[in-house]
Parts: C-alpha cells; sequence; structure tokens
C-alpha cells in the first residue's frame, strides 16, 4: 500500500489548484481574455495532475515510471501554459 504523502499530497494540490482556477475561470468569463483562459488552463492542467497522481497512488502504487512521466508533462504543459499567458499580446489598448 501506498504511503499516506503518496496519495493525500497530491489530493491537497489538485484542491488547492481549483481556488486560482475558479477564480481565473471567473475573471475569464467577464473579460474573455485569452491571457486569463491560458492561466486558468494552467491551473486546470495542474489540478488535473495532482487528481491523476492521486488516483495511480491509489489504484497501483507500485507504478513510479508513470508517475515520474505524469509530474514531466503537467510540469512542461504548465509552464509551457503560464509562459504563454504572460506572452500573448493584450486585446486592450495600452494606456498612456
Amino acid at each position: 500500500m501506498a504511503e499516506p504523502y503518496e496519495y493525500v499530497a497530491p489530493l491537497i494540490t489538485a484542491l488547492l489548484a481549483l481556488i486560482p482556477l475558479v477564480a481565473l475561470a471567473r475573471a475569464w468569463r467577464r473579460t474573455r481574455s485569452t491571457r486569463l483562459l491560458l492561466a486558468a488552463a494552467a491551473f486546470a492542467t495542474f489540478f488535473a495532475s495532482g487528481v491523476a497522481l492521486f488516483t495511480l497512488a491509489i489504484l497501483d502504487p507500485a507504478t513510479s515510471d508513470a508517475v515520474e512521466w505524469i509530474e514531466f508533462a503537467s510540469d512542461v504543459a504548465i509552464v509551457g501554459l503560464f509562459a504563454l499567458s504572460f506572452l500573448w499580446p493584450r486585446n486592450e489598448p495600452n494606456a498612456a
């Protein structure tokens, strides 16, 4: 059986990722900003990876290779989405 931290930590991380995900999704609904949508997608990826790691720890705790690949893929996706959200051009004109 998996150690408690192996499935509790990803679950806590996933639940904590819901807070900014909901806030960004609500802000996106008001503004329809692509930058907010990309940031929300990053937090959705964070949430999904936490749920996947939790599920994997519960169902098959011996698959460390799968855990490493999930962590790697989610880290690359999250960093890429956040980078895009910062680099995406703004829709509104610059205030001068």
